[in-house]
């Protein structure tokens, strides 16, 4: 009786342990195509998927850091994958099953692979940044020829990080540790040497073009639901090839949730039960030939009887060929434009999933509507994935084509909203790229701060701002008034200069000797401002006290005495005494209305009409006596 309870022991410990190597497998394979996704706005269309073909794939998922060959322990994972082929031909080879499906473009394979990562407790063990990888699973590319050599597969793996890591999606880098998100991201390994044929081995490419949706399964005890993150890349093998700004990664993913709330997110409401359930991830990958999308799109064009050769015709006459590639690009051209002019098809190498754009207004009127779709004008975006007008997956754009984007950066906080939004490409009136539009923008503010500069000269050349610092002109204008002078009238041939008239002039030759010997120093653009006391053909008397009297009226009592006199009358010594000199045509003669203390004409001889600049309009400061200047 022992011995049986001994053997019976030992077989229940044996299973144990090949339990704990091998893992479970999911038993309702099918069960995740039906469950709705996560996001509201990223429904996916399961009617009609067919047969698909179930394998057994044993997964292991390994513990690492960023370094791709870096694993630290073992854990024992199982899953199951199915691919579907939308080739015309139904046939198998090496173990393949290429199944046909009327309903699904045929320009694409799909592969799902449901993935059993360990438990909540081993997550918690991993270091923050580090991640655990799940082992690769095989993806079939569509067959772009009835060539069956040309079928090639590609090689994938997911990564989960359970504690922060990897980015946020959009090539920034790793958050903080403070910011533990738990993260989930699809690994590019390189073509399957091992399963591909011979003849697409040699000519097998470093990358592949797929649009893919990764869900973590939700295991509450109550209301259960499930996290999803779907987007496309165009993925390489080589890491170092990794330009997210031109949309190629080895890698791409997104965090889905905080992770202190992976616990009751996979049902662990006990201390005891963090081994019990393990994660459960289900991948589904779909892998996009450009090509066989572009044919198709010309196919359907030709089934409906449009006239290609014509609208091409119209388009090259109304706008000139563009380069795809940039070179050529005109700074206003839309990037979905081909340069062959076809209209029934975008520009594959500039619109595509995985690539930043930029949308922008061609009116003003249209910003309200891309504003409430979640478009705006000006932002960097990157197109997670693109579905055509029948909702199905595509990788390239196409006209009526779904974007679903999803900005490059953070935005302020009253703009951003629940990422990605969906927008079709006709509420998009221009597209550029993140390139085409900062040299927009650079010549944009180039032209404005040129344009600004431009018209701040002319308005400098018409009118400007006079501080006055002396007590010349006191009363009528004192020490810090601001006065608006026109520069204009007084360069007009119909001005005539008269008696009365306040004018600003440049200093005169011998008004700059006369500072220079006294240690100043003036400039040509220095301005001095004074009132007109004689036109040209009055005759002047300076006398030595400072008295002048124009054609023998004395032009100082009662006009050019409003001050109090200086009680030193420094000024008299500078004043060069003169008797009946006549004013020449194009002179005046100029005072200041406090002559004690006013280096005028008097000092330094009657005033170059040339000289004068301007007459002053309006004092603006101070505005107690805001007005106009007499």
């Amino acid at each position: 009786m022992k011995s049986i309870v001994c053997v019976f022991c030992t077989s229940l410990w044996i299973a144990a342990i090949i339990q704990l190597h091998c893992g479970g497998n999911v038993r309702d394979v099918e069960a995740f195509v039906a469950v709705a996704p996560y996001s509201k706005s990223l429904q996916h269309n399961n009617k009609n998927k067919g047969t698909q073909r179930n394998t057994l794939l044993r997964s292991t998922a390994t513990i690492g850091n960023k370094n791709r060959n870096t694993n630290s322990r073992l854990f024992s994972a199982g899953g199951t994958t199915s691919t579907e082929n939308n080739s015309e031909n139904d046939n198998s080879k090496d173990g393949i099953t290429l199944l046909h499906e009327t309903n699904i473009n045929r320009s694409s394979t799909r592969t799902n692979a449901t993935l059993i990562f360990p438990p909540f407790g081993n997550l918690m063990d991993v270091r923050p940044g580090e991640y655990i990888a799940s082992e690769a699973f095989t993806c079939r590319a569509p067959i772009e020829s009835n060539n069956r050599d040309s079928m090639q597969q590609h090689r994938f793996r997911v990564k989960l990080y359970p504690r922060g890591g990897g980015g946020d999606g959009n090539g920034s880098k790793p958050r903080s540790q403070s910011q533990e998100l738990v993260g989930l991201y699809l690994e590019y390994l390189g073509p399957d040497e091992d399963n591909n044929n011979n003849e697409s081995s040699k000519n097998k490419e470093e990358s592949v073009r797929a649009t893919f949706s990764l869900r973590l399964k939700g295991q509450q005890q109550q209301r259960r639901f499930d996290v999803e993150w779907m987007a496309g890349m165009c993925f390489v093998a080589d890491p170092k090839n990794t330009n997210l700004n031109q949309g190629f990664a080895s890698e791409f993913g997104a965090p889905l949730m905080q992770t202190g709330l992976l616990q009751e997110f996979l049902g662990i409401v006990k201390k005891d039960q963090i081994y019990n359930n393990n994660a459960l991830v289900e991948a589904e990958v779909l892998i996009h030939s450009t090509a066989l999308e572009e044919a198709l799109l010309e196919e359907s064009a030709v089934d409906k009887n449009m006239n290609i050769e014509v609208q091409e015709e119209e388009l090259s006459s109304s706008s000139p060929p563009v380069s795809s590639a940039g070179g050529l690009l005109s700074w206003n051209t839309d990037i979905r434009l081909r340069e062959d002019g076809k209209t029934y098809a975008h520009d594959t190498k500039s619109v595509r999933v995985g690539k930043i754009v930029v949308p922008v207004l061609s009116r003003l009127s249209q910003r309200p509507k891309m504003f409430e779709q979640g478009a705006y004008p000006g932002v960097e975006y990157r197109i997670l994935r693109i579905l055509d007008r029948d909702g199905q997956e595509r990788f390239t754009s196409c006209p009526g084509a779904d974007y679903e984007l999803k900005p490059v950066y953070p935005l302020v906080a009253q703009l951003e909203r629940q990422w990605p939004v969906r927008v079709n490409e006709q509420d998009i009136p221009k597209l550029y790229t993140p390139s085409m539009y900062n040299l927009l923008s650079a010549f944009g503010s180039l032209f404005t701060a040129a344009t600004g500069l431009f018209m701040a000269f002319l308005l400098s050349q018409a009118i400007s701002l006079f501080f006055i610092p002396s007590k010349s002109m006191d009363p009528t204008l004192k020490v810090g008034d601001v006065l608006l002078v026109d520069k204009v009238s007084s360069r007009t041939p119909f001005r005539k200069n008269k008696v009365g008239d306040m004018v600003l002039f440049s200093p005169p030759s011998k008004l700059q000797e006369i500072v220079a010997k006294n240690g100043g120093n003036l400039k040509s653009r220095d301005l001095f401002v004074k009132r007109i006391a004689a036109s040209p053909g009055d005759k002047v008397t300076v006398y030595k006290d400072g008295k002048v009297e124009v054609n023998d009226q004395d032009v100082v009592a009662g006009r050019r005495d409003l001050c109090e006199a200086e009680p030193l009358r420094l000024i008299e010594k500078y004043i060069e005494p003169s008797k009946d000199q006549i004013i020449n045509p194009k002179e005046v003669f100029v005072m200041g209305d406090c002559s004690s203390v006013s280096v005028d004409s008097r000092v330094w001889g009657p005033l170059d009409a040339d000289n004068i600049v301007g007459r002053p309009i309006v004092r603006l400061w101070p505005f107690d006596r805001f007005g106009k200047v007499e």
